[in-house]
């Protein structure tokens, strides 16, 4: 989601309602920013990364076909090369 957000004089900005409620921003809460040379980034500061990683690459394993089809893939691989 890309939307449009205006810097005050003092130097703030509104994340959109929309937005703090996908990513569950609560007033108070810490962000982190991180900067590089394509832009800049703000996210949730995550109380404890474990649980907020956990299930991050699901769908990119679904699209792959899962874990059966890899080691189909990886055992039919092996085979090829005795």
């Amino acid at each position: 989601m890309t939307t449009r957000v205006k810097l005050s004089s003092k130097n703030q900005i509104v994340i959109p309602h929309a937005i703090r409620e996908e990513y569950h921003i609560k007033p108070g809460q810490e962000l982190l920013v991180n900067a590089d040379e394509h832009g800049i980034y703000l996210m949730p500061d995550p109380k404890d990364w474990v649980s907020y990683m956990q299930g991050s690459g699901k769908k990119l394993w679904q699209k792959l076909g899962g874990g059966e089809m890899q080691i189909k893939k990886l055992r039919k691989e092996w085979d090829e090369q005795d």
